[in-house]
């Protein structure tokens, strides 16, 4: 099938013509070469695109201008990319998007519930008809792993004509991909010195002879630095000669140059933001600073307009190459103390669900930062007897005070004394955790001015501790580290089995031992999200156990081989592997193979593939012995049935699955029945079984805290109520705008102020309708989500025309409404 991605009749001429800005004409009309080519490749069979050059010349700022010309249905999906972006973070800033997209109608969520987010957003791009541009800035910035593993996902994506991708990054390896793949490569260059002139030029600057050269040799002519020298002049009002003499006296980097005459322009509070945005490494909302109290919006748009930060659909985040600059400009002391608020901030998060969390982050992120932040925190040694001891990594993602009780008393049964390493400063019995608000990142004078004591003695005794934790790990017989693994595994904490397992392996007294810790290995890493790692650990350990002639191990491996190709998104591969499997007669290896198989061909779409593979893990399933692996497949039956429009069998089946258990701890999918019952009688107009279905829904939500589940529950209670009871209507709508604060979402915070407030225009309660809308304008305003505010507007105005302009005015002081 054919795509079309672009608007009718454009092209790269009528794209850079009536371009107001010179600075913008200028950059287009140096890169005319350039946007043809992207044009080119959305109009052609062609997957990816790399956009490449150097720093400051450009690349996003064209990408972004082509993107103009992408027609109403295409859909774009943007994401940033930092030093610790991994896949789950990318992945979260897609299903924000899907989100919002959803909320309008424009796709359709895949109702299938999958056991990780990766499936889910998969699931998104299978069941998206509509033609898909992703965009991957600033590439360049990724480590490697993660890199590659984006590179993976990307290669499966590009398997689908609907698909392209375009990165943008300073540098690209082509090895990196695939052969097979459809690739094109365009550089981006610096300015010409004609085209430098010109811009001069339309900045009022004239510069002639060797004063021009010396300019343009200094900028290289690039269009970022150029720009930002430009700024530099108009602020500061000097001339260039003057710049350039400045420049040459500072012995500065121009980068490094320009940006110390930016801070001097900032004021102290400008100076706390951009030591945290420094310090954190990530994108930062503005509900987030407005709690940590460093939120001022004239500030962040003068920042933004000197080039200093970027605020992207509400994150806000300081550019890569001025980090490197910025936090040689942090004392040290201050330093610490901004990376333990950091680490103390990361904590907070970790608990809770994504849509819950201050930053848009995955988990497997969030212990990343947190062990980076942690790394510079000085440590406080103390002695115990406790041998079962952490390394260095480990003792960082958890502290020693989370131990369990078995733990401790193991301890106290030792005699050997090892050291053992804490934070500081320790949580006491009963102390109030901390909140958002008490978290420091301003620091007074007197404050900066301090120096912590100490640091170094604790560095060295922290490098001793964890010296002698190894050495009494390495003692320990291989029994006892078996034992320590088990515990680890129940402790969930698999950094320290994997650390533990490689001190296994070199004491295995034989080969299938080694199979065994090779397994555990990599049940770990696929635990921590490390795919990559887990799938050379159960290679090893496949390897292993063909060598003792194991079929059933052997096997059983192989499943596990199948399963992380199928999370890397090589589904083909999965697919075969699965298919080819020889499960020995092992009935249970045999559900899990369907299941895996079920997940895959309904990820993809195959609907008729996976209700025959679901009939076949019917017939092996003893519903006595395997209650949960039942009802999972009747909710699945009904997706299906579901996805085929077949409304009455579908609730036939997610009934089934109710008769059969209503037992969360059973029925592992009992919400989400719930959740597609209530849509489907509400799609047949039976209202009362809707009803109960929600609420049902609604008190499984409250009992699991899922606060986003509350919060749609509550929206559709409203949705559903009796149109003459408007007092519990008003209840649901109230308790669904409360939820959506929690969940601090300004998108759902918006879309449940404009739905009561059409509710209450229905009722003719016009005035209390005016003040819904206006509350949404605010949200739509503070927290830069502009796309809002259109619909909004209409709706407002709709009402100013039904009320005197007296009260009008009065409800738009009240909302500081000011148009």
């Amino acid at each position: 099938m054919k795509y079309q991605f672009l608007k009718d009749d454009i092209t790269a001429e009528n794209l850079t013509t009536n371009i107001i800005e010179p600075k913008d004409q200028i950059l287009l009309e140096n890169n005319k070469t350039q946007i043809s080519k992207v044009l080119n490749f959305l109009t052609s069979d062609t997957s990816i695109l790399l956009a490449t050059g150097f720093l400051g010349t450009g690349k996003t700022e064209i990408i972004k201008h082509c993107l103009n010309a992408l027609n109403e249905e295409t859909i774009l999906l943007w994401a940033n990319c930092y030093e610790s972006t991994n896949l789950d973070d990318i992945f979260l800033n897609f299903f924000e998007e899907f989100k919002h997209l959803s909320s309008h109608g424009t796709i359709k969520v895949p109702q299938a519930k999958f056991e990780n987010f990766g499936q889910r957003i998969n699931a998104y791009f299978y069941s998206i008809s509509k033609p898909i541009v992703i965009v991957l800035n600033s590439f360049q910035a990724l480590m490697p792993e993660n890199a590659q593993i984006i590179i993976d996902f990307i290669t499966h994506l590009s398997e689908f004509a609907k698909i392209k991708t375009i990165i943008i990054s300073r540098n690209f390896k082509l090895e990196t991909l695939n052969q097979s793949i459809k690739t094109e490569k365009i550089n981006f260059k610096a300015l010409d010195k004609e085209l430098f002139q010109k811009y001069l030029l339309a900045n009022k600057i004239r510069l002639h002879g060797p004063a021009f050269e010396e300019f343009y040799k200094v900028t290289k002519g690039y269009y970022f630095y150029t720009t930002l020298a430009l700024t530099v002049l108009k602020t500061k009002q000097i001339s260039p000669l003057d710049l350039l003499e400045k420049h040459s006296k500072s012995f500065l980097s121009l980068r490094e140059f320009l940006f110390q005459e930016f801070l001097t322009m900032t004021n102290t509070i400008d100076g706390h933001l951009l030591r945290f945005l420094t310090v954190i490494r990530y994108p930062v909302n503005t509900t987030l600073l407005q709690k940590l109290g460093l939120f001022d919006e004239n500030k962040l748009q003068t920042l933004a307009s000197h080039q200093l930060i970027e605020i992207d659909n509400g994150n806000i985040y300081l550019k890569d190459y001025y980090k490197e600059i910025t936090e040689t400009e942090i004392p040290p002391n201050v330093l610490i103390k901004l990376h333990r608020a950091c680490a103390e901030l990361y904590e907070m998060q970790l608990p809770r669900k994504p849509e819950e969390r201050d930053l848009l982050i995955s988990r497997r992120t969030i212990r990343q930062e947190l062990e980076y932040h942690q790394f510079f925190i000085p440590k406080k040694v103390e002695l115990t007897n406790n041998i079962e001891v952490y390394n260095a990594q480990a003792l960082m993602l958890q502290p020693a005070e989370t131990q369990s009780l078995k733990q401790k008393q193991t301890a106290k049964k030792e005699t050997e004394t090892t050291p053992q390493v804490t934070n500081e400063p320790q949580i006491k019995e009963n102390q109030k955790p901390k909140e958002l608000k008490d978290l420091l990142f301003v620091f007074n004078e007197e404050e900066e001015n301090s120096l912590l004591s100490g640091i170094a003695e604790s560095l060295n005794a922290f490098m001793n501790a964890t010296k002698a934790q190894e050495e009494a790990e390495n003692d320990l017989p291989f029994e006892k580290i078996l034992e320590l693994i088990n515990s680890a595994e129940k402790e969930f904490n698999y950094p320290h089995v994997i650390t533990l397992c490689q001190k296994a392996l070199a004491k295995a007294p034989s080969k299938e031992f080694q199979a065994k810790i090779h397994h555990k290995t990599a049940l770990a890493y696929s635990k921590l999200n490390d795919t990559y790692t887990a799938l050379k650990s159960f290679n090893n350990a496949k390897q292993l156990w063909l060598e003792c002639d194991n079929t059933i191990e052997t096997a059983n491996n192989e499943f596990f081989i199948a399963k992380m190709n199928y999370q890397m998104f090589k589904h083909n591969k999965a697919k075969e592997m699965l298919l080819a499997l020889n499960t020995h007669n092992n009935k249970t290896l045999e559900i899990q193979r369907n299941l895996l198989l079920f997940d895959i061909y309904l990820e993809e779409g195959d609907e008729n593939n996976a209700f025959e593979t679901c009939k076949v893990a019917m017939k092996l399933i003893n519903k006595k012995d395997n209650p949960t692996t039942i009802s999972e497949l009747l909710f699945k039956c009904g997706l299906i049935l579901e996805t085929r429009n077949q409304t009455r069998r579908a609730i036939e089946a997610y009934e089934k699955a109710l008769k059969f258990s209503e037992d969360p701890t059973i029925n592992k999918h009992l919400q989400q029945i719930y959740s597609n019952l209530t849509t489907l009688y509400t799609e047949t107009e039976n209202t009362h079984p809707a009803i109960i279905y929600c609420k049902k829904s609604l008190d499984l939500c409250e009992k699991s805290n899922n606060i986003e589940g509350i919060y749609n529950a509550h929206l559709k209670l409203a949705q559903l109520n009796d149109s003459n009871d408007i007092k519990t209507t008003s209840q649901h709508f109230e308790s669904a705008i409360k939820y959506a604060t929690l969940l601090q979402d300004s998108f759902y915070t918006i879309s449940a102020l404009l739905a009561y407030g059409d509710y209450l225009y229905s009722k003719t309660q016009i005035i209390p309708a005016l003040e819904k809308y206006l509350n949404a304008n605010q949200y739509a305003q503070n927290s830069f989500l502009k796309e809002n505010l259109n619909q909004i507007e209409r709706r407002i105005l709709d009402v100013k025309y039904r009320i005197s302009e007296e009260i009008f005015k009065q409800k738009a002081k009240e909302f500081n409404y000011e148009k």
